[in-house]
């Protein structure tokens, strides 16, 4: 198209101006039929022209698609031969990886063999440089050995009577500071032990119940002979009294209470420390009656009457209630 109008814009033009101007036409002459004829000619020039330029374009357009397929065709060509370029190049560096360490490994087995050898050697030359001595030790293996095993056989009972008295040592001196603690913490337990008692004792009497209430005498030793009795209520109800040392060294009286249905309502926890000179109450209840705060804590030892006297008191108050029929 743009080729038509090259060729036609001119002769328009030259057309247009013509007409303008009446000078022109008359120098041309009187016949002016070659006008339209020139006007064709060139209309047709530039179609010829312009399906010349067409083809020469389509051509051009040809051979660059087919320039650039070949292209692309050797550019995979070019990009699969790279492919198995590295892929065999891989393949060697493994190979040669492969060859490396087993040559490594030869070199670490025929080194560790070699090493082997030679310190089997050294120890051979060692045993021979000194076969005499075994001569000599055989030489001098003493010919009393009846009297040698007996000896041994006394040296076996001295040690085995020494590591026996060494442990009745030991026995006896535990022993004795068990003793020792007990008779430190006698009082306190005794007196909480009987204060429960002889307390639910004069209860039983004011209300005529039958309690039974187990006699217990204290062990001199509280670590060998830890104390569990009971006060059974006709209710069924019972108070559990247990007594224990633990190694702090701390002595334990505790009571469990519990209803006539043997739901446990409460326990009273009281530890007695003489290392520390306190004597303490750890409470709890479920409903909390009374409070465990009024009567939780750490008192001196030295004055263990009123404070047991005081916390036991609140406690079995309100334990008792709950011995009753529910």
């Amino acid at each position: 198209m743009g080729s038509i109008l090259l060729v036609l814009l001119p002769a328009i033009a030259f057309l247009i101006y013509a007409n303008l101007d009446g000078h022109i036409l008359k120098n041309l002459g009187p016949n002016k039929k070659w006008l339209p004829k020139l006007l064709v000619f060139c209309t047709f020039a530039a179609c010829l022209l312009e399906i010349y330029k067409n083809s020469v374009d389509s051509k051009l357009a040809t051979q660059q698609r087919t320039q650039a397929e070949e292209d692309r065709k050797q550019a995979a060509k070019d990009r699969k031969q790279a492919a198995a370029d590295q892929t065999q190049s891989q393949a060697k560096i493994d190979q040669l990886k492969q060859d490396i360490n087993q040559k490594a490994l030869e070199y670490q087995q025929n080194l560790q063999e070699a090493r082997f050898n030679f310190l089997k050697a050294q120890s051979e030359a060692e045993i021979r440089a000194i076969g005499t001595e075994f001569s000599e030790f055989a030489d001098s293996f003493p010919t009393n050995k009846q009297e040698l095993l007996a000896h041994i056989n006394d040296l076996k009972r001295d040690l085995k009577v020494a590591r026996a008295n060494a442990q009745s040592v030991a026995q006896a001196t535990q022993r004795k500071a068990h003793l020792e603690f007990t008779a430190k913490v006698y009082a306190p337990i005794y007196f909480a032990l009987h204060f429960v008692q002889e307390s639910v004792r004069a209860y039983a009497l004011r209300t005529g119940d039958q309690v039974k209430i187990d006699p217990v005498e204290l062990p001199d030793d509280l670590y060998e002979h830890p104390v569990n009795t009971q006060i059974v209520f006709p209710t069924g109800a019972i108070w559990s009294l247990n007594i224990r040392a633990d190694d702090e060294p701390v002595a334990w009286f505790s009571v469990i209470f519990t209803d006539p249905q043997h739901h446990k309502t409460g326990e009273l926890y009281t530890p007695v420390n003489p290392g520390r000179h306190i004597l303490s109450f750890g409470y709890s209840a479920d409903p909390s009656l009374p409070d465990p705060s009024t009567i939780n804590g750490d008192f001196p030892l030295s004055d263990y009457e009123t404070p047991i006297k005081r916390a036991y008191q609140k406690v079995m108050s309100m334990q008792l209630l709950y011995t009753l029929p529910q």
